[in-house]
C-alpha cells in the first residue's frame, strides 16, 4: 500500500485552514481509468492536444506526469480495463472501430470493426468487460451526430461479433457489467423513457434481453458496485429486484451536473460537480447514504471562456486519489475550441490504512456456480490464504499465497453448497460457492 504522504506530491495535504488543492495533468484527456496492479492512470487524449493528440497516455499518479503515449486513432473517448488488468478496450468518436491495447507490451493487439446500420456507421458509446475472459466485451453502439444516437447493444468474443444483439433505436446509452456474472445493466439517458435494461451475455449466442423497466431516472450516467446501481443524480437502484427499486438517495445541491464514483474499499460514494469557477466534491457513506463532507476546490475551472463545463470522467485511484476530467468550450478562441482539464487531488476525508476494508465487492468469485475449478480475485487487496469449506465449516482445501488471484480445484467434490474463506491483512471474508 502506498503511503498517503506520497499523494501530497499531487495534491496538497488538507490541513487546518489550508485551501484544498489539486494538480493539473498536462494532457487534454477525455476519459481515464486506474490500473491498481501497475499503479498507473491511463487516459484517452483529444485530437486538439498539441503533444498527445489522438493518443493513449500512461500517467504516474504520484507525479501527475505523462510517462509514455501511444497513437491509437481519431478522437478516442471511453476506455475500459479488463478484469485481469492486462488489456484496455478503447472507443472512438472518429472511427467505427474498437481497439484493444495490451498493457504488458503497450501496443494495439486487436482492431474490431463495429459495422453500420441504415443511418450510417456505428461508433462505441460505452464498453463493458467481464471476469470470465478478457476476450469478451459488450458495446453500446451509437450513431455520431444524431439524436437520439443509440443504435443497439452487441457482444464480441475473440474479436468476432456474436449473433445475438439488440438492434435499432433500442438499448442503452451507458452499460455496466456485474462483477462475477455475465449480466449487463443498461441505462437509457437520452430519451424520456429513462429505462433500465437487464441483459445476459454468453460467448456463443451473444446478448439476450431479460427485462426492461421504464421511467427510472438516474441522471446521465451510472456506476455499478456489487448488485447496486449508483446514478449521478444521487439515486441508488437495485436493478435485480422485481421490479427494479430505488433503495436510497444522496441529497445533492445540483444533481443535474454531477458525476458519481462509488468506492467499496473505503465504503464511500463520491459526487463531483462543476460549481461556477470551482469544483464541488460531495462524499457520502456508501451503504447508509449519510453525508461525510462537502469540499470546494477553488479555480478548478478557468473563468476565462470555459463555458458549460461537464465532467466526462471521475475515477478513484490508490489509497486516497481522485481523478476528474472536465470538458468545456473556450469562447475566446476562434473557432471555439474544446478544453479538457485533467485534475488529480486527494480525498479530504482519508484517514489512513483502516479505510481499506475487505468487503463483498472487493472479492471476485468466478464462475459461481462452478465445476472443475473456481477463481478467486481480490481487488486492491493482497491475499494471505484461501480456504474451501463445506456447509458445516470443515476445511477441505487451503491455499497460502501472496498473489492477487488463485484457483481452487473442485474435482471430486459432490454438488452442493460450499464456502470460500478469504484472509488478507485487512480482514477475513467468507463467500458462498455452489458446486455443480
Amino acid at each position: 500500500m502506498k503511503s498517503p504522504l506520497l499523494y501530497c506530491l499531487l495534491a496538497l495535504c488538507i490541513t487546518a485552514g489550508a485551501q484544498p488543492a489539486f494538480t493539473l495533468v498536462n494532457a487534454q484527456a477525455r476519459n481515464c481509468v486506474f490500473d491498481a496492479k501497475r499503479n498507473k492512470l491511463y487516459a484517452t487524449v483529444s485530437s486538439l492536444d498539441a503533444v498527445y493528440g489522438n493518443s493513449l497516455v500512461q500517467v504516474n499518479p504520484l507525479t501527475a506526469m505523462v510517462e509514455r503515449s501511444l497513437v491509437i486513432g481519431s478522437n478516442p473517448t471511453k476506455l475500459t480495463l479488463t478484469r485481469d488488468t492486462n488489456f484496455l478496450y478503447l472507443a472512438f468518436d472518429g472511427i467505427s472501430f474498437i481497439k484493444r491495447v495490451n498493457l504488458n507490451t503497450f501496443t494495439i493487439d486487436q482492431t474490431i470493426a463495429l459495422g453500420s446500420g441504415a443511418p450510417g456507421s456505428y461508433v462505441a458509446g460505452d464498453i463493458a468487460t467481464f471476469a470470465l475472459s478478457p476476450d469478451l466485451f459488450v458495446v453500446a453502439r451509437k450513431y455520431p451526430n444524431q439524436s437520439p444516437s443509440f443504435a443497439g447493444i452487441a457482444a464480441y468474443y475473440r474479436g468476432a461479433k456474436l449473433p445475438g444483439e439488440i438492434t435499432g433505436f433500442t438499448g442503452s446509452t451507458v452499460i455496466e457489467s456485474q462483477q462475477d456474472s455475465l449480466i449487463v445493466v443498461g441505462y437509457n439517458a437520452e430519451s424520456s423513457n429513462e429505462d433500465i435494461t437487464l441483459m445476459r451475455v454468453d460467448t456463443v449466442n451473444g446478448v439476450t434481453q431479460l427485462s426492461q423497466t421504464l421511467h427510472l431516472f438516474m441522471g446521465t450516467d451510472i456506476k455499478m458496485t456489487g448488485s447496486l446501481l449508483y446514478g449521478d443524480n444521487g439515486k441508488v437502484l437495485d436493478p435485480f429486484f422485481s421490479p427494479p427499486t430505488f433503495v436510497g438517495v444522496c441529497n445533492l445541491n445540483d444533481p443535474s451536473s454531477s458525476r458519481v464514483e462509488p468506492d467499496p474499499r473505503s465504503n464511500k460514494l463520491y459526487f463531483a460537480t462543476p460549481w461556477g469557477d470551482d469544483l464541488k466534491l460531495n462524499i457520502f457513506q456508501l451503504q447508509s447514504y449519510g453525508q461525510l463532507k462537502d469540499t470546494v476546490y477553488s479555480a478548478a475551472i478557468p473563468s476565462n471562456g470555459f463555458f458549460s463545463p461537464k465532467i466526462t470522467s471521475f475515477t478513484r485511484f490508490g489509497d486516497a486519489g481522485l481523478a476528474i476530467i472536465i470538458k468545456g468550450v473556450n469562447n475566446f478562441s476562434s473557432p471555439n475550441a474544446e478544453v479538457d482539464r485533467f485534475l488529480l487531488f486527494n480525498d479530504p476525508t482519508y484517514v489512513g490504512i483502516r479505510e481499506q476494508q475487505l468487503n463483498d465487492a472487493s472479492v471476485l468469485l468466478y464462475p459461481n456456480p462452478a465445476s472443475g475449478k473456481v477463481s478467486i480475485t481480490l481487488l486492491s487487496h493482497q491475499l494471505m490464504s484461501v480456504v474451501l469449506t463445506d456447509a458445516v465449516s470443515h476445511d477441505l482445501h487451503t491455499v497460502v499465497t501472496s498473489n492477487e488471484q488463485v484457483e481452487l480445484p473442485l474435482s471430486g467434490y459432490a454438488p452442493g453448497l460450499y464456502f470460500v474463506r478469504v484472509q488478507t491483512k485487512n480482514g477475513t471474508l467468507t463467500k458462498k460457492l455452489i458446486v455443480r
